[in-house]
């Protein structure tokens, strides 16, 4: 028992000593994987050899997940580098003004000047 409580003790801090994504993901599937295979190991008087299999298929499972939010990530910057691009790329839509219809309001309001007096 002192061993497995070891073993699960190293995985966590290991976990944590790690600098990447990629690594601290597969060091915590692996302690989560130890952890449980060593639980459900002692049910069977088996704990080292459950943690052992639990914390490789834990690590194995962390890699996997870890990889996909990677390759996610980087579509989503691929992605959002191409839309910016294609916005810098546009040209602006300039707005028309008409001057007519200006002109009109203009002369609307010198007429009521003049009715005035």
């Amino acid at each position: 028992m002192k061993i497995m409580i070891m073993m699960v003790s190293l995985l966590w801090l290991s976990g944590c000593a790690t600098s990447t994504y990629e690594q601290r993901t597969t060091a915590q599937g692996a302690a989560i994987g130890a952890t449980a295979g060593a639980v459900i190991g002692a049910q069977n008087n088996r704990a080292v050899e459950g943690a052992i299999v639990g914390g490789a298929l834990g690590a194995i499972t962390g890699a996997v997940i870890a990889e996909q939010k990677v390759r996610r990530n980087q579509a989503n910057a691929r992605q959002t580098q191409y839309y910016s691009q294609q916005r810098a790329a546009a040209k602006p839509v300039q707005q028309r003004y008409d001057d007519r219809e200006h002109d009109d309001h203009e002369d609307h309001s010198k007429d009521h000047d003049d009715d005035d007096d």
